[in-house]
C-alpha cells in the first residue's frame, strides 16, 4: 500500500498476551496510541503487563481470562473484550506452543495438544472474531501468528509445522471470504525468535534467530501497511522460497 494506516485509537484484542512476542507487540501498539484488551490464562500476569502498558501509553488497558482449549468460552471472551474497550477493531491471535516432536511421535496425546493449541483454538477465536466484525459492518482486521515451519514439513517438527500449515490455509480462505466486507486478514510467519518458547530449539543456523523487538516491529508495520502475509524477519521469505522449491526426493534426505 502507498501509505500507512494509523493504529491510533484502534481497539485491539490481543489474545495470548503473555507470550514472548505478544508482550513486545503490545508495547509497540500502545506507543502508536492503540487501545488494548489483553487475553491470557494467567490474569495476574496480564494485569501486571496492563499496568506497565498504561504507564507507557497513557491509555487504559483492560484484561480478561482466556482459556485456549475451552472453545466454548471464546465467543464470550471476545464479547467482553468489545464491551471493555467500547468497540472492537482488531483481534490479534498470538498464542501457541512449540511442543516436543519426539514426545508427539511417541504419544498422540502430545501431538493433539500441539495441533489443538496451534490450529484448532486459533481457528475458533478467528471464526468468532470474523463473525463479530462482519456483524458490525465497519471493517476491521484479524492478525494471527503462524510460522515458517508451516511452509514445509520437516522431520524435526512436522507436528507443529502441520498445525501452522493448517492455520495458514485457514487464514488464506478467511482473507478471501472477508475481503468484500473490508476486513483485512494478516498472516504473520516468524522464523525462530529468542523467546522462552524456543529456548534450546537448536534450529539449523542459530544465528538467524531474531529478537522479539525486531519481530514485533515487523508485525506492527505489516498491520499499518495492510499486508496480507509477512515473513519476520523478511529474509525468511527468501529462505522458505528456496526450501519449498527443493524436490521432495531430495528434501527428505536433508537433515532439517
Amino acid at each position: 500500500m502507498s501509505h500507512l494506516q494509523s493504529l491510533r485509537g484502534r481497539r485491539i484484542c490481543l489474545v495470548g498476551s503473555t507470550s514472548g512476542i505478544a508482550r513486545v507487540v503490545a508495547r509497540e501498539l500502545v506507543a502508536r496510541g492503540a487501545i488494548l484488551h489483553l487475553g491470557a490464562r494467567d490474569l495476574e500476569e496480564a494485569r501486571r503487563d496492563a499496568v506497565d502498558l498504561e504507564l507507557r501509553g497513557g491509555l487504559p488497558v483492560s484484561v480478561g481470562r482466556f482459556e485456549a482449549l475451552d472453545l466454548g468460552s471464546h465467543a464470550a471472551f471476545l464479547a467482553e473484550a468489545r464491551q471493555r474497550m467500547g468497540g472492537l477493531d482488531c483481534v490479534l491471535v498470538a498464542f501457541g506452543i512449540l511442543g516436543d516432536q519426539e514426545r508427539a511421535r511417541r504419544d498422540f496425546a502430545d501431538a493433539r495438544q500441539i495441533m489443538d493449541l496451534n490450529y484448532l483454538a486459533p481457528a475458533s477465536v478467528l471464526s468468532h472474531a470474523a463473525a463479530m466484525l462482519e456483524d458490525q459492518g465497519t471493517g476491521g482486521m484479524l492478525v494471527a501468528l503462524g510460522s515458517v515451519a508451516g511452509d514445509r514439513g520437516r522431520p524435526g517438527n512436522y507436528t507443529y509445522g502441520s498445525a501452522k500449515a493448517g492455520l495458514h490455509a485457514y487464514l488464506q480462505g478467511l482473507r478471501g471470504r472477508l475481503a468484500s466486507a473490508g476486513i483485512r486478514v494478516l498472516t504473520v510467519k516468524p522464523g525462530p525468535v529468542d523467546t522462552p518458547m524456543t529456548f534450546g530449539m537448536g534450529f539449523p543456523g542459530g544465528r538467524l534467530t531474531a529478537q522479539p523487538e525486531a519481530v514485533a516491529r515487523g508485525i506492527v508495520r505489516a498491520m499499518e501497511r495492510g499486508s496480507e502475509v509477512v515473513y519476520v524477519p523478511c529474509f525468511w521469505g527468501l529462505i522458505m522460497g528456496v526450501l519449498k522449491a527443493i524436490p521432495e526426493s531430495l528434501f527428505k534426505r536433508m537433515k532439517l
